[in-house]
């Protein structure tokens, strides 16, 4: 335990058993965590709360909107999981040699299978003591890039704007750059996620919770978002930005996403609560430093 001032920024942090320090920003809203390398993943607290949706098979069936309850708060990775982050965790470049993708530790990890992720957040909750890391739900998905949104996109319905906030086909693909682009190069939603629409489709778990994806098989895997190749319309926050692969459609290419991944496939982490805060016994002159800067806290 101890006090770091940089200049005018008060650090404080707690080394636990783990030895391993989480990096704490505003107030929590925003925690770095440590990777097994030494690495860090950002990702942003996100509060319970209600949204709107048409994802019906949810809900029993029908076309028409319905109305979702997030219960808990969680965490989601501020960006999607690079390939430098996979690299450090797991010793492995699966996309090295594979078509429409740049080997560069800023863009995002891909031609990763349906049961690739799962290797990286079993070695990530080994190393943190079992912290429950974990895919996000559609649920929890759709709700973190809708951000209290009911418009086509998170920053409204303008599609003029999706060049600032999306890598898609109008300024990727059609313009020769035919691979996902580094992480964060495009404008935030309102809630702080970069690359929610476009870049590269994530992984998802289909189900309402993560106990309902196990007793599933991988027929009902989906991805969610869109990707440097997908039209406009197909990166909106709505069941557009949704594709189901089934491993029997061999014309789709269904099976082989599944097993080996794609060029336009990643995904990003979530990280069950409770938010972190940092601690709270601080000298009332320290006080306004500590809500300004950062705090580092030790993982559980």
């Amino acid at each position: 335990m101890g006090w770091l001032r940089l200049g005018s920024l008060l650090l404080f942090w707690v080394t636990g058993a783990a030895g391993q320090d989480i990096l704490i920003k505003d107030g929590g809203r925003e925690i770095a965590v440590p990777l097994p390398d030494g690495n860090r993943l950002s990702m942003v607290w996100i509060e319970p709360g209600t949204f709107k949706t048409k994802l019906s098979y949810l809900e029993g069936g029908g076309d028409q909107q319905h109305c979702l309850v997030v219960t808990e708060g969680f965490y989601i990775g501020k960006y999607e999981v690079t390939q430098g982050q996979w690299e450090g965790v797991l010793g492995s470049k699966p996309w090295v040699g594979q078509p429409f993708v740049k080997d560069n530790p800023s863009h995002p990890a891909v031609y990763l299978s349906w049961n690739a992720p799962k290797e990286f957040i079993q070695r990530l909750n080994g190393a943190a003591n079992g912290v429950a890391y974990s895919l996000p739900t559609e649920v929890e998905w759709e709700y973190a890039c809708r951000a209290d949104t009911e418009s086509r996109w998170s920053f409204g319905d303008t599609p003029d704007l999706l060049q600032d906030y999306a890598w898609f086909r109008g300024n990727a693909w059609d313009a020769g750059l035919r691979w996902a682009q580094p992480v964060g190069t495009k404008l935030a939603n309102p809630w702080g996620l970069h690359d929610m629409h476009g870049n590269v489709w994530e992984w998802v778990y289909s189900g309402q919770t993560v106990e309902a994806e196990a007793a599933q098989s991988y027929m009902v895997s989906v991805t969610r978002g869109g990707c440097f190749g997908t039209p406009a319309l197909g990166l909106s926050s709505e069941v557009a930005s949704r594709f189901y692969w089934n491993p029997e459609n061999w014309q789709g290419g269904g099976r082989q996403v599944l097993e080996h991944g794609a060029a336009y496939v990643g995904f990003r982490l979530l990280r069950k609560g409770p938010k972190l805060t940092g601690p709270t016994a601080v000298a009332r002159h320290s006080w306004g430093q500590v809500k300004d800067g950062n705090t580092r806290l030790s993982a559980p």
